[in-house]
């Protein structure tokens, strides 16, 4: 440790230490909570079967004509769907709804953890 900050802690009443340690503690609880929701966000099974689907559909180009695949609004439910039709690429459009949700709240929490971060380093 340098003699600055020797100094400077040695200044500084202990109640005031106490204080910016209960702050940063308060804050890293913060980090964690957002980063435990992000993890349970990725691993939501809809989340996952939202992206494996829309992933399968923009990548459907050759093969059958007839795509198989879950309704957006209900994967227990199978649609049968011709390829270049316009039920398929509304199917599309649906599911890239549903991810648009998803990135959007992860984009909420992402965003608030960098600022917790920065708050965190600030200080």
């Amino acid at each position: 440790m340098s003699q600055i900050a020797r100094n400077y802690i040695e200044q500084t009443p202990l109640i005031r230490r106490c204080h910016l340690l209960s702050e940063r503690n308060e804050i890293l609880r913060n980090i964690l909570d957002i980063e435990s929701q992000l993890h349970a966000m990725k691993k939501n099974p809809d989340y996952i079967t939202t992206k494996r689907n829309l992933k399968y559909l923009e990548e459907k180009r050759f093969g059958s004509k007839l795509v198989t695949i879950a309704s957006p609004e209900d994967y227990s439910v199978n649609l049968s769907v011709r390829r270049s039709s316009v039920e398929f690429k509304e199917i599309i459009l649906r599911y890239k709804e549903k991810q648009t949700e998803f990135n959007e709240q992860m984009n909420v929490l992402t965003s608030r953890r960098q600022r917790l971060i920065k708050q965190l380093f600030s200080n």
